[in-house]
């Protein structure tokens, strides 16, 4: 199994979304600026993030991007099946034993479970945990 960069980058930007929330607007290049996303990629992401409903776009000097919905709303799940389809997360061998394509029939449904059970939320909430232990393990 093995996920784009598509994807992960649709997580940071919608994390990022989140994170500077409060901030109002913000521009495709700034928010490339924070994730360290090429800007014509993150362009390309922030199209089906729109399309979906998940954002909102306000074009002009003072333009850019904004949540939709609370980050508690957004699962992880809803934004790979964006990115990558809607078809398994597991590539089944089709001549595959009936047990063995039985035992990635369960992998794939616990995965999915799991991506729909996290939301943008919790990852930004990973996210601030983890830069909180990074700047602690820092102090001598």
């Amino acid at each position: 199994m093995r996920f784009c960069q598509k994807t992960e980058y649709a997580l940071k930007t919608l994390i990022d979304l989140a994170q500077h929330r409060d901030d109002g607007i913000a521009s495709a290049s700034a928010i490339a600026r924070r994730q360290n996303i090429p800007v014509k990629f993150l362009e390309q992401i922030l199209m089906p993030l729109r399309s979906a409903d998940l954002i909102t776009s306000k074009r002009g000097p003072k333009g850019g991007y904004h949540l939709t919905s609370d980050p508690e709303e957004i699962t992880v799940g809803e934004i790979v099946r964006l990115s990558e389809g809607n078809g398994s997360s597991i590539a089944f061998a089709q001549d595959a034993p009936c047990a063995v394509r039985e035992l990635w029939h369960e992998i794939d449904g616990a995965l999915d479970r799991k991506l729909n059970s996290v939301t943008i939320q919790d990852l930004v909430e990973r996210t601030e945990e983890l830069a909180n232990s990074k700047e602690v393990s820092f102090v001598i």
